[in-house]
């Protein structure tokens, strides 16, 4: 899943192995954007190694922007030539990174539940406002996820307006635009709590019917 497109496509466990295995017939590999994986999958054990390789790191997950560390998990081969050039591109102290990374992992439980108390009480009380303007908002989300994607369905608003017109009432979305599409906003899950949000909602909310209701 590319975890700044919110029209990613989230691969389950069971097409991620049948891609690994259409990928070792045609002698292929596939890289794995995974920042969000821990999100959406509880139990990150069985995953297909062969010819797929999974990206992680500290930013999204577990929320650490002070020291940045990354790692990937899967095919012996790639992850070999991985280790061979790391050092030419991205210098590291490997030990003291491998230490950091295994605290993290260690604990990704007690990480999961943190993120999900923020981001579930957010989740219900987008659904509860949205449905005050359901007839002009459509919502995809991938149940668990930090974000979402809201299409206004307002004649004449695109996505970067809709986006500048709620950043000049304090409430910072992306606007589709920057996914291929200028027809809705990106809205972050994850990030503040549950009193802020609902603040933010509700700007988000009015607005909605101000430019569709008229």
């Amino acid at each position: 899943m590319d975890p700044n497109n919110p029209f990613g496509i989230f691969l389950g466990r069971k097409l991620l192995w049948e891609l690994s295995d259409e990928l070792r017939r045609r002698g292929a590999y596939a890289v794995v954007d995974s920042i969000f994986l821990e999100f959406v999958e509880n139990n990150l054990r069985d995953l297909p190694l062969e010819n797929v390789v999974f990206t992680f790191s500290t930013s999204k997950f577990y929320t650490m922007s002070e020291v940045k560390v990354g790692w990937v998990v899967g095919d012996d081969r790639v992850v070999r030539e991985v280790n061979g050039i790391i050092d030419l591109v991205s210098p590291l102290v490997i030990d003291l990174n491998l230490r950091y990374a295994s605290i993290l992992l260690r604990n990704r439980g007690w990480v999961r539940e943190r993120n999900l108390g923020v981001i579930m009480p957010n989740v219900d009380t987008m659904r509860r406002l949205t449905s005050e303007v359901g007839d002009y908002v459509s919502i995809s989300y991938v149940e668990y996820m930090p974000i979402l994607y809201m299409r206004v369905k307002c004649e004449g608003l695109t996505g970067s307006s809709f986006a500048n017109k709620l950043l000049s009432r304090d409430v910072l979305t992306v606007p589709g635009q920057y996914f291929g599409r200028d027809d809705g906003v990106r809205v972050g899950l994850g990030s503040v709590d549950k009193d802020v949000f609902e603040t933010a909602m509700r700007i988000v909310v009015n607005m909605i019917s101000e430019e569709c209701r008229g």
